[in-house]
């Protein structure tokens, strides 16, 4: 990262929000990208030139052509989303924003051990730091967690 940017990208959108709108145009992208070798194969090119065209091995183009001409279009539609799936789901990330919620002060490593005696998951602190973060939308000081209405405030 270069450093901060001067307009508060995050004032209406979470980083979790924006990952998953960026997951969904990506899933769109593909099925654009496949209906677009579908639609040059249908104006006469060949597997051979559709591929070269588009960046693709020849296998990959008469796939796509093979899929849709059982399948039709839906069968074009990625059915893999890529990625580990979660360890823990949404609505246990959500018990998890109860329980910090409820705490005045609590510390990353408490975190830690809510989700392993509640999900039994036992993640390393750093993967409960990302979690706080990047899913959770906290801030993080030192081993504390900054509760999202409360300022940082530092002792002087």
């Amino acid at each position: 990262m270069v450093g901060k940017t001067k307009i508060d990208i995050f004032r209406n959108m979470s980083k979790s929000e924006l990952k998953e709108a960026m997951h969904e145009y990506v899933i769109a992208h593909r099925i654009y990208e496949r209906l677009y070798a579908i639609n040059l194969l249908a104006e006469g090119y060949s597997y051979d030139m559709v591929a070269h065209k588009m960046n693709k091995s020849y296998q990959t183009i008469h796939r796509w052509a093979k899929i849709c001409e059982s399948e039709g279009i839906d069968g074009l539609k990625p059915n893999y989303t890529g990625g580990r799936p979660e360890k823990i789901s949404k609505s246990d990330l959500h018990k998890v924003d109860i329980m910090i919620k409820e705490n005045d002060e609590i510390t990353i490593q408490e975190v830690h051990d809510f989700i392993l005696k509640e999900f039994n998951v036992d993640y390393s602190m750093k993967q409960i730091w990302e979690i706080l973060t990047q899913k959770l939308n906290y801030k993080c000081k030192n081993t504390k967690v900054i509760p999202k209405n409360k300022e940082l405030i530092i002792n002087t």
